[in-house]
């Protein structure tokens, strides 16, 4: 997106390409908090714009439209924009947005909503996590954190009839969560946005979570249920205007990581948005993208000759002999019988028999992502070791971005092996740790949430969603498109640049290798 903010495309009555938007990284100077606002609207958009910088562009999308409508500008068309956003893309601004901006989007309900019981029922989840801000607030404002102090021995009379809560031994929190549970639903909205924000409550460090450390009874979970965020199904491709053969070349994208499952992959998403990037900055036009044969099919049957070169982004799914990773190479076959140039970029390669091998050498271009993938090629494979497609954009936002600080001081990632998940979530209720888990990890979610995660859809959607997991240009006669789009291909493939004052997490061998373990 560029630095220049289009209001335009949230208040013209075409409604914003939010599918695009979720596969697309915003670019530019690294994080910059930004609070307050700013006359000029321009001004304020573009300073805010930077929050989300190597974010998914969506979420830029969804603050900027409640900045329109804070300053009611087109109302009525932007509101509209922002529910339709919310209502096909709400299994990933579950997981994506924090508390703020959920506590905004309630804010944005409560003020538009033409349903009175929804916007009675936003004010009132603004009013729940506001009330912990205040207390949060007051607590920092008393100065350095003290020992925590001991429990009222009694209880104390508060304003107006009210007494203290005791601690230990009430009940009052516990009924109070039973209750939110039960008026909650999962299917409304709001009330998927409130049992966001009353779990994030609970397993963060507030009131809630530090007198929950002390009951003894009537106690109560780290995070109400949440309904699993099943992954959406990801659209049919389409094509990205015409097929004619160009000027310019035009790619097919196979394997967009980033939209398997409809779930949300942050490396994934990187690495596509990366490789897209660096072809469109070498002259090559997308013509769309598929994630099997069938989609590739469909996807080519729309144009009345395929493009020049079919990209398939391997990462980590050609390994083993997968069933997909063979079906994958096979599409790249299909391609090749339609006079596609192929290039496999951003690879692992690891325990593949014969035949997947012989699939892999058709392919014109091939550059694995380690090193230990290019040992485990037979010895003459002519392949080239480049690094991860998604690190130049970790390593640009790590390098000089600005980040909140941790509100934990360790945190635990869920594991597609499932013995090392298992290991990994042992260790976290050990030490009482937060555990992440991503869908289509090893151990997914404990019915009986065993496990605190901090993102509590996370962890619901593990157990609904499990998935497995340059050379020379070729033989014959290679036309100045098939050159121009191969060239294309293999420069996006520029060696990692690794400086160690600059904090790189693996050391780059000089084949441009990973020589670090995975």
């Amino acid at each position: 997106m560029p630095a220049s903010v289009n209001v335009d495309d949230f208040t013209a009555a075409q409604t914003p390409d939010f599918e695009a938007m979720r596969h697309r990284v915003i670019d530019g100077t690294p994080y910059q908090p930004f609070f307050g606002r700013r006359n000029d609207l321009d001004e304020h958009l573009a300073l805010l714009r930077r929050e989300f910088v190597g974010q998914p562009e969506i979420k830029f999308a969804h603050a900027a439209m409640t900045v329109l409508l804070r300053r009611k500008i087109a109302t009525e068309t932007v509101y509209r924009h922002y529910r339709s956003l919310w209502a096909e893309h709400a299994d990933l601004l579950l997981e994506i947005l924090d508390s703020r901006w959920l506590v905004s989007a309630c804010d944005t309900i409560s003020d538009q909503s033409d349903d009175p019981e929804e916007a009675r029922a936003a004010i009132l989840l603004t009013l729940f996590v506001n009330t912990v801000k205040l207390f949060e607030t007051e607590r920092l404002m008393e100065g350095p954190v003290r020992q925590p102090a001991a429990p009222l021995g009694q209880r104390r009379q508060l304003h107006d009839g009210l007494s203290s809560f005791m601690v230990g031994v009430g009940d009052m929190i516990a009924n109070l969560l039973h209750r939110l549970d039960r008026t909650l639903t999962h299917t409304r909205l709001v009330d998927r946005i409130g049992r966001q924000l009353v779990s994030r409550t609970l397993a963060s460090d507030t009131v809630f979570s530090r007198f929950g450390r002390r009951q003894s009874c009537h106690t109560w979970p780290p995070h109400l249920p949440v309904a699993p965020i099943r992954p959406r199904p990801a659209p049919p491709a389409r094509a990205q205007g015409q097929m004619p053969p160009p000027p310019p070349p035009q790619y097919v994208l196979l394997n967009d990581t980033a939209r398997l499952g409809g779930g949300f992959h942050l490396g994934t998403l990187y690495a596509c948005h990366s490789i897209r990037s660096h072809l469109a900055a070498r002259g090559l036009q997308e013509a769309g993208w598929a994630n099997d044969l069938a989609g590739l099919r469909a996807l080519l049957a729309q144009g009345p000759t395929p493009p020049q070169l079919l990209v398939l982004n391997g990462e980590g799914t050609l390994h083993h002999c997968a069933p997909r990773a063979r079906a994958l190479l096979e599409a790249c076959r299909f391609g090749q019988s339609l006079g596609m140039k192929v290039a496999v970029l951003n690879t692992v390669w690891e325990a593949n028999d014969d035949a997947m091998a012989a699939l892999l050498r058709l392919a014109d271009v091939v550059h694995v992502r380690d090193s230990r993938s290019l040992a485990a090629l037979p010895p003459d494979f002519p392949a080239r070791v480049t690094p991860d497609a998604s690190i130049p954009i970790f390593r640009e936002v790590a390098r000089s971005g600005s980040f909140p600080a941790a509100v934990q001081a360790v945190a635990v990632m869920d594991n597609v092996v499932p013995e090392a998940a298992a290991a990994l979530l042992r260790f976290a209720e050990a030490g009482a740790l937060p555990y992440f888990a991503m869908p289509g990890g090893g151990a997914g979610p404990d019915p009986a949430g065993r496990f605190r995660p901090l993102r509590p859809g996370l962890a619901a959607a593990a157990a609904d969603h499990r998935s497995d997991g340059g050379a020379g240009l070729g033989d014959g006669a290679v036309s100045r498109h098939d050159r121009r789009a191969l060239r294309g291909a293999a420069g996006l493939c520029a060696p990692v640049e690794y400086r160690k004052d600059r904090g790189s997490a693996g050391r780059f061998r000089a084949d441009g290798g990973m020589s670090a373990g995975r």
